[in-house]
């Protein structure tokens, strides 16, 4: 019989997917030429954060399936501190350097430096993305068990898990599809918007007359924007 630590909570949490989630969280604040506002860094760390956790979730899930030997609760609960502890360091420390590793590449390229990173605004809006993520991803959770526990009672119990996940994963992508893709879609015309709107300057403008921005073009070669 294992031994129960007593402590709250921390029987659905997975230290893998804790260290893999942040892992992942360090690896999106490396540098970008690409605009990344705070929020939409944030946003992103956020993305980063979930997908790590839920990659830790699924091999442990895939652990306990194949029924391999587990650590006894007390055990358990034990590296789930540890690593909160250890991996909340790491993070604070990715975060209080982004803004160096930031202006390092930007130095490289010869543009100005930034002043901040928005650490503080990019670790709550991350938190926020994950656990509203999270909060979704429980919800699918118990909705499929609740789906598999009453299918199971015509066919066997494999077959209705797995019946259970294909409606619920069409179910959820019929609501989200729309929303999702517009998104990000949004998202990404937004960012590329920002970068070209940062003309090159000294650029030199065309001396054709038949291209825009040339002599006696209706446009102005740097209204043109980055890439013309």
């Amino acid at each position: 019989m294992s031994e129960r630590s007593g402590i709250p909570g921390l029987s659905s949490v997975s230290a893998l997917g804790v260290v893999l989630g942040t892992l992942c969280f360090a690896a999106s604040l490396t540098p970008s030429l690409v605009p990344r506002p705070p929020l939409v860094q944030g946003a992103l760390a956020g993305l980063a954060l979930a997908f790590g956790y839920g990659c830790g979730v699924l091999l442990r899930a895939m652990w306990l399936w194949l029924q391999l030997p587990v650590l006894t609760d007390r055990v358990r609960h034990g590296l789930v501190v540890a690593a909160f502890l250890l991996c909340a360091v790491a993070a604070g420390l990715c975060l209080w350097w982004s803004t160096g590793w930031q202006n390092r590449l930007r130095a490289l390229m010869e543009m100005p430096a930034v002043d901040s990173a928005g650490p503080a605004t990019i670790a709550a809006t991350a938190l926020a993305v994950f656990v509203v993520l999270l909060v979704l991803a429980r919800i699918v959770r118990a909705l499929t068990r609740r789906l598999s526990d009453w299918l199971a009672r015509w066919i066997p119990r494999r077959q209705a898990i797995i019946l259970a996940l294909a409606v619920t994963a069409i179910v959820f992508w019929s609501i989200g599809n729309g929303l999702l893709v517009d998104g990000a879609l949004r998202f990404l015309d937004g960012i590329y918007a920002e970068l070209d709107q940062q003309f090159e300057e000294g650029s030199p403008a065309p001396t054709d007359a038949l291209k825009s921005g040339g002599p006696g073009s209706l446009v102005a070669w740097d209204s043109l924007g980055r890439t013309g």
